[in-house]
């Protein structure tokens, strides 16, 4: 913000020398009326003087603030000393001079204060908004970021602006309802010009396109007014609709008021009753002559939601064409799918977890374990069994030629080592997935001794 002020002669309270860029004068206000000038009453970011006018110390400043003091002086801040009196009008080092109390300082009309103004014959950058209260005259030839008159911007509108494409924002047409349905990409413009065509949403219609609209007819003859309304039917119009009636025999559907079309499924065939359920949304395809049913039938439905219910049929029943249910049994004579295989385990292996890929891609219903080891005087033996639920096992470990340890059946295996006491062994609990077979293994004490295993999974 920059404005001007006229005001008396003013008087410096002290001396000041040549780099000083404070001021105090005696005081600084309004002739007449006494009011003590701020920047703020002032109403300007700048303020351009002059001291010691009219000698040879004249010196031009400009400063941005004033701090009235308690004693009546005034302090300007922000002072640039030593304004140049030519162009480009900045500080120059040789005009910084010193000045002496008493001297004078008026506020004045600088270069630099008129550099504050446009100059008509120069090139200059204007940082203020100007309001013009008519519009001012552009001269023609305008060219980069310069401002264009109103014929250069008739004549960019016209014509200025490519036509639109897949790489270009430009120029595009809007389609008439022929060429819409006739999926044009380009049409004239009113005079000679072709012009990209860009359909909005009001012209689009079923001409190769889906409407979903609600079903307006009766029992077996349904109707749909999409909008925009058809006027001809033509081959590869889709249409989807959500019927108000279940089908009780052959059915027809008419679009716009057009004739009533016959309904196909499968390419030529008659619909049956219930084909079409109420609430069901129906897609068609016209083709040339009938609409060929595109979304699976109620009936298809109805089978797919009952394939595999178990149907018991009273002498009295009947079987309609929407209960294609079918019953379901197990074939007692399939093979039942099985794997086996062999590995090893060594007891003193820390607690950890055994893992066995038995390949069936399925979870078993039962997998079985034989565990066999032989020391110098010791054999051992264990049969386990799982289930999925409850692990089973028995058997028995000979040291010498006498029983060292039976093996009660029991919920989970224990294998006893091969030398030692009977305190050191390794429990183990079997669960299975559809992938692996998994033994996890608790530890106790120090068993020693090498495990051969057999493993199936029915």
């Amino acid at each position: 913000m920059f404005n001007f002020t006229g005001a008396q002669t003013f008087l410096l309270a002290s001396g000041i020398g040549s780099s000083d860029v404070t001021i105090l004068l005696e005081s600084f206000a309004e002739p007449i009326t006494g009011t003590k000038y701020t920047m703020s009453y002032l109403d300007t970011d700048i303020v351009y003087a002059t001291l010691s006018p009219k000698t040879t110390s004249t010196e031009f400043i400009s400063f941005t603030g004033i701090t009235q003091n308690g004693d009546s002086t005034a302090t300007l801040t922000g002072v640039v000393r030593g304004l140049s009196r030519s162009y480009p009008y900045t500080t120059n080092a040789s005009y910084k001079v010193a000045h002496s109390g008493q001297s004078q300082l008026i506020l004045s009309n600088s270069p630099q204060f008129y550099e504050e103004f446009m100059t008509k014959r120069n090139d200059e950058t204007i940082s203020g908004i100007k309001t013009f209260s008519v519009s001012p005259i552009v001269p023609a030839g305008a060219t980069g970021t310069q401002a264009v008159n109103y014929a250069q911007a008739a004549a960019l509108i016209a014509g200025g602006v490519a036509d639109a494409s897949t790489t270009v924002a430009g120029k595009v047409l809007k389609p008439s309802q022929a060429e819409v349905d006739a999926k044009s990409a380009t049409g004239n413009d009113g005079g000679s010009v072709s012009r990209t065509l860009m359909v909005t949403p009001d012209t689009l219609r079923s001409t190769k396109l889906s409407d979903y609209v609600a079903d307006g007819g009766t029992t077996n003859a349904y109707a749909i007014t999409p909008v925009p309304a058809i006027t001809a039917y033509a081959v590869g119009q889709i249409f989807s609709f959500i019927a108000a009636h279940s089908n009780t025999a052959a059915s027809t559907l008419a679009v716009s008021g057009l004739a009533a079309t016959s309904i196909k499924k499968n390419y030529t065939i008659t619909l049956e009753a219930s084909d079409i359920l109420a609430s069901q949304i129906v897609t068609v395809e016209y083709d040339g002559t009938n609409f060929q049913m595109l979304s699976p039938t109620g009936n298809q439905q109805e089978y797919q939601k009952n394939k595999d219910t178990t149907v018991t049929l009273g002498t009295s029943d009947i079987l309609y064409p929407s209960q294609k249910a079918v019953k379901t049994y197990v074939d007692t004579n399939a093979p039942v799918n099985h794997a086996n295989g062999t590995t090893t385990y060594d007891l003193s292996t820390a607690s950890g977890v055994t893992t066995i890929a038995h390949g069936m891609a399925r979870v078993p219903k039962k997998v079985r374990f034989t565990f066999t080891a032989q020391g110098v005087t010791v054999v051992s033996f264990l049969f386990a069994a799982y289930n999925g639920t409850t692990t089973s096992t028995v058997g028995v470990l000979y040291a010498g030629a006498t029983i060292q340890q039976g093996m009660q059946p029991g919920t989970s295996i224990l294998l006893y080592s091969l030398g030692g006491t009977n305190s050191n062994y390794q429990t183990g609990v079997i669960t299975f997935d559809a992938t692996n077979i998994y033994i996890t293994w608790t530890k106790t004490s120090s068993p020693t001794g090498v495990y051969s295993i057999m493993w199936e999974a029915q």
